[in-house]
């Protein structure tokens, strides 16, 4: 293992920072700093480590989330200026290349190609997608190691499938002026987005690279391999009382954070009163409480405040809690609950708050004066989905029910209006259902009689009367009466009507036929 001592001097102190560089894992130094002084040893200057590569064997390099498979097809044709690293043997059917770009391969790598069949996940052709993972201003592309910042801080060697600290903003987790950057090692490529980012110190595997070096390196083919437009190293460290500003949270730099990272925004949050927080992309249950400083604000005494309380027995495990200034002067106190179970609710909701209420009532009361705060102001997430652990689901269920019993109540509602209907008017044939009535008069004709369904419409309308002018029909003579309702002579079926000229026609053949 190597190791570099690194010596500053601070207001005429000597403060000393050692850097180890450690645990070669396949020849890859990976950065680990170790706080040996105060608790604001390193400064305001925190350590961002660069998560993406261009190497041929990492699975998220490629869109199935893993390098091809034996004698499948693979392409590289979207990898556009990319240099890609191969550090194994791959046996492949074929592989397409860019049309600009190069295929490195490392001390012990091999190429081969034969072509049978495959099956399962290893059908088609692999496509290389680390192209879509080159931007700079995309918080998911970087891993916070160290933050003087982020309380209580954590000591920590995460791995790259650990979710990032969920108190940071988005803005914070792209290299501030005074963090230091860590790649580790040259195969990667990194996009400035068109801007020009200053941080205070880069490592590239092994070497740490100042201002002159690194505009050195950048000057240089292969600086500008891994470097699509221009960085800025030498940046000095924080040495304002009041705190130094990111400035990622301005709306140029911002916009193009949002650009990469609002698209996977959760949708399902445990809480009903989100925040969009200064510096983030993304609303989320948390709290903030937003601080106006006065002329002797002192940053790292909001920071030991914090520290103070987030460390109690009824926050500790329970509370993370991050401190910046933004780009407009303002100190931003963030707290979020932690411990989530399976659904995304914190074990013990509410705590987050409750400390962002207790710091809001330390510095806007007696301690005002102390802290040189102006103004304050406080707002977070207070209503959850269930006050329970597994609330989430519980809310769900309860949702589920309450749509149960509305359906109950309709199907009740609608039993109700039949029974209703039966007993006022019975079951009828269909064209009785109007006061009992046929909604149509119905004629039949039968043996060449009309029979008029009668009792249904009234007397008046089939009888003209007698100043009304009536149709007069040649062949049967003058318009006679309807007879009165009931038995007549020939007791013909009451409500029948006979047709003169059909009687007329029945006689003339009744007197051929006895002739």
């Amino acid at each position: 293992a190597d190791t570099r001592m690194l010596i500053q001097f601070t207001s005429g102190l000597l403060q000393t920072s050692v850097c180890v560089i450690s645990a070669f894992t396949a020849m890859l130094p990976v950065l680990i700093c170790l706080t040996l002084v105060s608790f604001s040893a390193c400064g305001e200057g925190a350590v961002k480590r660069w998560l993406s590569d261009t190497k041929w064997e990492t699975g998220r390099n490629w869109q199935s989330g893993k390098p091809p498979c034996a004698g499948q097809r693979a392409s590289l044709g979207h990898a556009h200026g990319l240099s890609v690293y191969l550090g194994s043997e791959v046996q492949l059917g074929a592989l397409v290349f860019p049309k600009t770009g190069e295929l490195v391969l490392d001390e012990g790598a091999a190429l081969s190609f034969e072509s049978f069949e495959t099956d399962g996940d290893c059908v088609g052709e692999a496509q290389f997608t680390a192209q879509e993972r080159v931007h700079w201003y995309n918080p998911d592309h970087w891993a916070l190691r160290q933050s003087s910042q982020l309380l209580p801080e954590p000591v920590e060697n995460r791995p790259d499938t650990e979710p990032r600290p969920p108190a940071v903003p988005d803005s914070e987790m792209v290299p501030c002026p005074s963090d230091f950057v860590v790649f580790e090692d040259e195969r990667f490529r990194v996009d400035m987005d068109g801007l020009s980012p200053k941080v205070r110190e880069v490592q590239i595997g092994d070497r740490i690279y100042g201002g002159p070096e690194m505009s050195s390196l950048l000057s240089g083919d292969e600086g500008r391999a891994m470097f699509s437009g221009y960085l800025t190293s030498g940046s000095p460290d924080c040495r304002e009382p009041e705190g130094c500003a990111c400035g990622n949270d301005q709306p140029e730099p911002l916009e193009r954070i949002c650009l990469q990272h609002a698209p996977r925004c959760a949708e399902n949050l445990p809480c009903q009163d989100s925040i969009v927080m200064i510096g983030n992309c993304c609303p989320i249950c948390a709290s903030t409480l937003l601080i106006h400083p006065g002329p002797n604000f002192v940053f790292d005494d909001v920071v030991q405040l914090l520290f103070n309380d987030i460390v109690k027995p009824k926050y500790g495990g329970h509370v993370q809690a991050y401190v910046h200034r933004t780009y407009n002067g303002l100190i931003q106190v963030i707290t979020v609950d932690l411990g989530t179970t399976i659904n995304g609710m914190p074990i013990e909701p509410g705590k987050a708050h409750k400390l962002a209420t207790d710091i809001y009532e330390t510095i806007t009361g007696k301690d005002a004066e102390r802290y040189s705060v102006l103004s304050a102001s406080l707002s977070g997430s207070e209503k959850w989905n269930s006050t329970l652990a597994g609330g989430s689901g519980a809310s769900q269920g309860g949702s589920v029910a309450g749509i149960v019993l509305g359906v109950l109540f309709a199907l009740l509602l609608l039993a109700g209006a039949i029974y209703v209907f039966y007993r006022r008017y019975g079951f009828r044939h269909p064209r009785t259902l109007f006061r009992g009535r046929p909604l149509l008069p119905m004629a039949r004709f039968d043996d060449g009689r009309i029979e008029l369904e009668l009792g249904t419409t009234p007397h008046d309308a089939l009888v003209p009367s007698g100043d009304e002018p009536s149709f007069e029909n040649p062949l049967a003579g003058p318009f006679e009466s309807f007879p009165h309702y009931g038995a007549d002579e020939k007791k013909e079926p009451a409500g029948t009507f006979s047709n003169p000229v059909y009687e007329e026609t029945k006689s003339e053949k009744s007197q051929d036929e006895s002739q």
